[in-house]
């Protein structure tokens, strides 16, 4: 049995354009929950009789892996798993659970390595990051309590202690006291979920802070719609965030973004496709410790990224809405070399892409390698990435359990996952230099 630590552990090539100038924006960014690491903590899993999920699993090193799944203030099962380096695992969690929603810890015997969470279904797709940290708080923005959309708040507590939260909620009316909400306990090694629509129910467009009071949480936000579900957790606060990924399909997206700050913000959106980019195509402010919805329907046509540059740190995310559909995703506050996703090609039913953006003003080659458990699954690929534009990658390999994308410029990372009916986004995990 292992202890729960506190912080312990297809392709095509496009030409350049002839010319591309593009501003690099000077960034302030606080430090984000979600990077490669040697543990992470996934605050929602699913697994019953018409639900399963898959554990995602990358590491760049030879690594022991340990999966442990607290209950009612005990670990209830735990499982260990092996991958060589490079390497990926997808885990069913019915193999280990069937209990419903059972969050887990995950601990890597070394680093870098990150894990993430699928979810499929009939109807059903979703797929989010693990954490690597716990922080004192975390802001979800995104999130609506419309009829027929339920909103849940999970938080779990992976930690031995007890924790405390007070959770803040702001909507299209402001601040929303709510007495359920403030000084919420969490026992040690279990989780409670909250949901928000039976508290501020009819609600546009909302925001979430969970302020920690006493010991750690991980929190992740599911939103419903249909029986598809989006999840997604905070990942820290910044300056600029790119989104490689904004639509997939008949989604339609728009961006929520969170300011817990006390000055107001204002923001720039700049769009890039695999043509080039368009800068300022949209801006708008939003007032200190408020929020805002901003849709991103229309503003380019195809495949296109966004880049949000605003003149304080805010946090944001981005939603894509169909009848019966939901996807969201975080975004990357910084530009990396290498990018890790874990789960990407584990659902071989979906159709599957990979997702690089290069908002720089270098031309970049991207190889990616498909892994499983047992290593490198083909030689790698490789793609050119213009300055200024985002390439999208059919994943058609059978049998993948994650990716590891690298450049030698800086670039963001995504891929998605849709069927009929149902759609996942999820965001890449960045490997530090």
């Amino acid at each position: 049995m292992v202890l729960i630590c506190g912080l312990g552990a297809a392709a095509w090539l496009a030409p350049a354009p002839e010319e591309a100038t593009i501003d690099l924006p000077t960034t302030t960014t606080t430090a984000g929950p979600v990077v490669a690491s040697n543990f992470s903590n996934c605050a929602w899993a699913v697994a019953d009789d018409t639900r399963e999920s898959v554990i995602g699993l990358v590491s760049l090193i030879d690594v022991d892996v340990q999966l442990t799944f607290p209950v009612a203030g005990e670990v209830r099962e735990t499982y260990p798993e092996s991958l060589p380096g490079p390497g990926a695992a997808a885990i069913p969690l019915s193999n280990i659970l069937s209990l419903g929603v059972s969050p887990a810890v995950v601990e890597f015997t070394d680093g870098p390595a990150a894990a993430g969470v699928f979810a499929r279904g009939e109807g059903l797709l979703a797929g989010d990051l693990c954490p690597s940290s716990a922080s004192k708080v975390w802001v979800l923005p995104g999130g609506t309590t419309m009829q027929d959309r339920p909103l849940d708040l999970q938080l779990f507590n992976p930690f031995p202690e007890d924790a405390l939260v007070t959770v803040e909620v702001i909507s299209e009316e402001g601040f929303e006291p709510a007495p359920e909400l403030e000084r919420v306990s969490v026992p040690g090694r279990s989780w409670r979920t909250l949901a928000l629509g039976d508290v501020l129910p009819f609600r546009q467009r909302l925001s979430v802070t969970v302020q920690t009071e006493q010991g750690r949480i991980i929190p992740a936000m599911v939103q419903t719609n249909g029986a598809d579900r989006a999840i997604w957790t905070d990942v820290g606060r910044s300056e600029v965030w790119e989104f490689p990924l904004v639509s997939v399909g008949e989604l339609q997206p728009f961006l929520g973004i969170a300011n817990d700050g006390p000055l107001e913000v204002t923001y720039t959106l700049d769009v890039f496709t695999a043509e080039g980019p368009a800068e300022g195509v949209l801006e708008g402010r939003v007032s200190a410790e408020s929020q805002d919805r901003v849709s991103l329907t229309g503003l380019a046509d195809g495949s296109h990224a966004v880049r949000l540059r605003a003149d304080g740190p805010v946090s944001a995310v981005v939603v894509g809405e169909a009848e019966g559909q939901i996807a969201a995703t975080s975004g990357a506050p910084l530009a990396a070399r290498q990018w890790m996703l874990p789960g990407a090609g584990a659902d071989s039913t979906a159709g599957v892409f990979l997702w690089f953006l290069n908002s720089g003003s270098d031309p970049l080659t991207v190889t990616y390698q498909l892994l499983d458990a047992s290593g490198t699954v083909a030689n790698p690929a490789k793609i050119a990435v213009a300055p200024g534009t985002v390439r999208r990658v059919l994943l058609d390999e059978v049998g993948i359990s994650g990716v590891i994308a690298e450049s030698t410029g800086g670039f963001s990372a995504a891929w998605s996952a849709e069927t009929e009916g149902a759609t996942a986004y999820v965001a890449g995990v960045p490997i530090g230099e």
